[in-house]
């Protein structure tokens, strides 16, 4: 068997283990969340981010970079619904909110 041919059935072979569709569905249940998060108002980031950093202190050190992440990947979340919110806000009313700049 040639060398092609081995790597073409060892990725066969890894492709048919359950381990790999679980890893498949890890990486589309995280692509989901981080949808999800990206669609919610202000306040419903605002309380995952506050609820994610409680859960820093008590989470092992590996975890704790994963939350960090998810952290940081919540306020930049939050930078565009707040932003969203904004130009909805101008749309609906033609002006902005008290204590806003304007442009975006």
């Amino acid at each position: 068997m040639s060398k092609g041919e081995l790597t073409k059935l060892d990725i066969s072979h890894a492709l048919g283990t359950r381990s790999t569709s679980v890893a498949c569905h890890i990486v589309e249940t995280i692509n989901c969340v981080l949808d999800l998060v990206d669609e919610q108002p202000t306040a419903v980031v605002e309380a995952l981010i506050d609820y994610a950093n409680q859960r820093q202190r008590q989470e092992p050190r590996a975890r704790q970079e994963l939350g960090q992440a998810l952290i940081a990947y919540g306020q930049a979340a939050l930078t565009e619904a707040r932003a969203r919110e904004r130009r909805l806000l101008r749309g609906i009313t033609g002006m902005s909110e008290p204590g806003t700049n304007d442009s975006d």
